[in-house]
């Protein structure tokens, strides 16, 4: 079975995936905060108002 929500296209920008990503992750919470922590300082400020499905891998790896 195809998760639909998945796969289609949104609107949502990086920066808004990863704060979900966040919430929903079930780990320890050291490594929830050391996540928090790079989302915050590297990943936001860097691809966060860029839209989700417009990040391109080579955006990533040049960074």
């Amino acid at each position: 079975m195809i998760d639909e929500q998945r796969h289609t296209k949104s609107s949502a920008t990086v920066g808004e995936v990863l704060d979900r990503r966040l919430e929903v992750n079930e780990v320890e919470e050291s490594t929830r905060d050391r996540n928090g922590i790079a989302i915050r300082c590297y990943l936001k400020p860097t691809f966060g108002s860029v839209k989700a499905h417009r990040l391109e891998p080579e955006a990533v790896e040049l960074y």
